[in-house]
C-alpha cells in the first residue's frame, strides 16, 4: 500500500511542477517576470517565482518533501505550507 501512494505522489509532483513550467512560460509571453527551476531532470521538486507588479511577489516551492506557497507585497510576507 505504502508503495503505491509513494508512487502516487511522485507523480502528482512531477505532473505539479510540469504544470509551474507552463505556466511560467505562459505569463513570461504576457509580460509578467516568472521562473520556474527545476533540481534535476527527474522533475521531483522546482521553484516558481512571479512578480505581480510593484512589490508583490509569489513563489512556489515544490519537493518529496512538501509544498510551500509564499506571497510577497510591501514589505510583508505570508507562507502557506499546502502539503
Amino acid at each position: 500500500m505504502f508503495i503505491r501512494l509513494a508512487e502516487q505522489h511522485r507523480l502528482f509532483v512531477q505532473d505539479l511542477v510540469m504544470s509551474l513550467q507552463a505556466l511560467a512560460i505562459v505569463l513570461d509571453r504576457r509580460g509578467y517576470l516568472a521562473s520556474c527551476y527545476t533540481c534535476d531532470s527527474q522533475m521531483n521538486s522546482a521553484s516558481f517565482m512571479v512578480s505581480l507588479g510593484d512589490n508583490h511577489l509569489i513563489r512556489f516551492l515544490v519537493s518529496d518533501y512538501g509544498i510551500t506557497w509564499t506571497e510577497m507585497q510591501d514589505d510583508r510576507e505570508r507562507a502557506i505550507r499546502l502539503a
